[in-house]
C-alpha cells in the first residue's frame, strides 16, 4: 500500500487543509489526475519535506517534487490506468 506521512520536523504546506479537503484532493489526484501513472499531483496539500513510503525497495522518497518525477517514468500513460480499490483514509498523520 501507499502511505504518506509528515517528516519530523515538517515544513507546513502552503495552507491548512481540513481532513475532508485533504482526502478529497488525494482522491482527485488518484482518480482524476491518475498521479501514480502521470506524476501530476496537487503539491499544495503536501509539506515540502513530506515522506512518501511503500513496500517498494526504492522508497521512501522525500518531497512531492521528487516523488512526482520518479513516478512519471514508471508507466506508459497511454496504456496505463490506476484503479482505486479503496477510499483513502487518514490514520493519525498518515494517509492509507
Amino acid at each position: 500500500g501507499f502511505l504518506w506521512r509528515a517528516a519530523l520536523p515538517a515544513a507546513a504546506p502552503a495552507r491548512a487543509f481540513t481532513r475532508a479537503e485533504t482526502l478529497a484532493i488525494l482522491r482527485e489526484d488518484l482518480v482524476e489526475r491518475q498521479y501514480y501513472v502521470t506524476g501530476r499531483l496537487t503539491r499544495d496539500v503536501y509539506a515540502p519535506d513530506c515522506v512518501f513510503d511503500s513496500p517498494d525497495p526504492d522508497m521512501p522518497v522525500r518531497s512531492p517534487d521528487i516523488f512526482s518525477t520518479a513516478v512519471r517514468g514508471l508507466f506508459d500513460r497511454r496504456l496505463s490506468k490506476l484503479e482505486l480499490l479503496g477510499e483513502p483514509a487518514l490514520r493519525g498523520d498518515a494517509v492509507v
